[in-house]
Parts: structure tokens; C-alpha cells; sequence
């Protein structure tokens, strides 16, 4: 039986590689490049922090969870202060916490996806416009 090589591996279109996708990635760590209201005729709801950075260093939140989910964290933090040793008493404290990260991340996601889609577009008027005017020209 003959090995297959890595670059053999590659050249498959087997599951969904990032290699498959053409257009243009939005940048994570960079500022929003399309205007936010964009495709919202009514407008979108503004997400407002509930706690302060000074409430979140007094809590001790560490800076990975300084988020818009912050104050369920705290709420969370204190029931475990306040309910040590049993901390399943917390459980209905941490469900909510974790509702709210994974609806942020959810968010976050369908952000991302609509900066992707409107990336792609832009390019691909860009590419219309750049061979309509190289028939015309």
C-alpha cells in the first residue's frame, strides 16, 4: 500500500478547508470596516456593558472574561462566596452565564458572517467593475 504524501493530501477536496474559501477574511483584531446599521432599516439594538472596568478589577475578572457578559459572572462568583462548600446551589446563577456567553458568541459569529459576506461582495463588484471597464477600454 503506498503512502500518501501531505501535499497529495492537500490537493483532495475532502471537508471544508480553509483553502476553499477565495474571498477576502475580515479581520478580527481590526476595527469593523462596514457601517454597523448597514442592512438594518429599523436599526440594531446597541450592546451596553452593565459593569464598569473599575466593578470588573474589583471582582477580580480576569481580562479574558471582561465582556458583555461580565456582570453574570460576578453574580456568579458571588454565589459561590456565598454558598461555599455547596456550590450547586449556583446552578440556576451559572446556566444563565453561560446562556449569556454562548448568545454572545452567537453574535459574534453572525457579525463576523456579515462581515465576510459584505467583504465578499465589495470584491465582487470590484472584479464587475474592473472587467466591464476592460471590455470597454
Amino acid at each position: 500500500m503506498a503512502a500518501i504524501r501531505l501535499g497529495e493530501l492537500r490537493k483532495t477536496n475532502m471537508g471544508a478547508n480553509a483553502s476553499s474559501i477565495k474571498a477576502p477574511l475580515p479581520d478580527t483584531e481590526g476595527p469593523i470596516i462596514f457601517d454597523p446599521m448597514k442592512g438594518f432599516p429599523e436599526g440594531r439594538k446597541e450592546r451596553v456593558m452593565h459593569v464598569t472596568e473599575d466593578e470588573m478589577a474589583s471582582a477580580m475578572i480576569p481580562q479574558t472574561h471582561r465582556d458583555y457578559c461580565a456582570h453574570k459572572l460576578i453574580d456568579l462568583h458571588s454565589c459561590y462566596q456565598k454558598n461555599f462548600p455547596m456550590n450547586w446551589r449556583c446552578h440556576h446563577e451559572r446556566h444563565v452565564y453561560q446562556t449569556c456567553t454562548y448568545e454572545d458568541s452567537i453574535l459574534r459569529f453572525k457579525e463576523y458572517e456579515r462581515e465576510r459576506r459584505l467583504l465578499e461582495r465589495q470584491a465582487k463588484k470590484e472584479a464587475r467593475a474592473k472587467r466591464l471597464a476592460q471590455q470597454e477600454g
